[in-house]
């Protein structure tokens, strides 16, 4: 585990100063915008999401484990690319949780896995959002596009 935090050490601060100052780009309201309704809050501690993420778990640990044996370290890579479309952190949770490899290969397949999640917030927020496309889409273009230098080093 503290190779895998050694790996890692390097990318976390760009990472984060990257994320936040997107976030707070994306997500500033404006201030005429008018709120109608509160949104409906539900309790975190729900039993349901709380299974659902145990069944996500499970099974990527194993499907992960299957890619690693049977394919190695270029179907990780592509297992990465194609979770990242939903949720990643039982992704990265099965790969820490196993990591007897390189750690070079585990830090480019979660910046895969973060870098194809990148792109499926876009593509969700660009299909949502009509009146901000273009906008939209130069932004996530360029987050994602930021990625690959972390990818290859």
């Amino acid at each position: 585990m503290a190779e895998f935090a050694e790996g890692f050490s390097f990318y976390l601060p760009y990472t984060f100063a990257g994320n936040t100052e997107l976030f707070a780009h994306f997500f500033q309201s404006p201030a005429s915008a008018v709120f109608k309704s509160e949104p409906e809050l539900q309790n975190p501690f729900e039993i349901r999401p709380a299974i659902g993420f145990a069944l996500l778990f499970i099974l990527l640990s194993v499907v992960t484990g299957f890619v690693k044996t049977t394919m190695g370290n270029s179907g990780l890579l592509g297992l990465a690319s194609i979770v990242g479309v939903s949720d990643i952190t039982p992704f990265i949770l099965s790969i820490v949780q196993g990591s007897d490899g390189t750690m070079h290969i585990f830090t480019s397949a979660i910046i895969l896995a973060l870098m194809s999640n990148t792109v499926a917030k876009g593509i969700y927020f660009i299909s949502l959002s009509p009146n901000t496309r273009k906008e939209a889409s130069l932004k996530f273009a360029i987050y994602a596009l930021l990625h690959i230098p972390f990818i290859l080093w």
